[in-house]
């Protein structure tokens, strides 16, 4: 990235990517990381809150809807 930006420092560049999170060797969820280095969680194995139980499960993780909405989605919209 820090290439693109150098050789082209016009060159608008946004999105994210998910990482997984790891407790030892055993993966225990993942996170969204934009572009510009911002983070959030995304799916967790581990967490335990109240607000939790509510929601959504993709396989073993709960998946954090408003941490994704919050961080991930204006990533995705066109920015001027």
């Amino acid at each position: 990235m820090a290439g693109l930006k150098t050789s082209n420092p016009t060159l608008k560049i946004q999105g994210f990517y998910t990482r997984e999170i790891r407790e030892g060797i055993e993966r225990v969820g993942f996170e969204v990381v934009t572009l510009d280095g911002r983070k959030a969680p995304l799916a967790s194995t581990t967490i335990s809150t109240p607000e939790s139980i509510r929601w959504p499960t993709v396989g073993k993780y709960k998946v954090d809807i408003a941490s994704f909405e919050a961080l991930a989605l204006p990533e995705l919209q066109l920015q001027g």
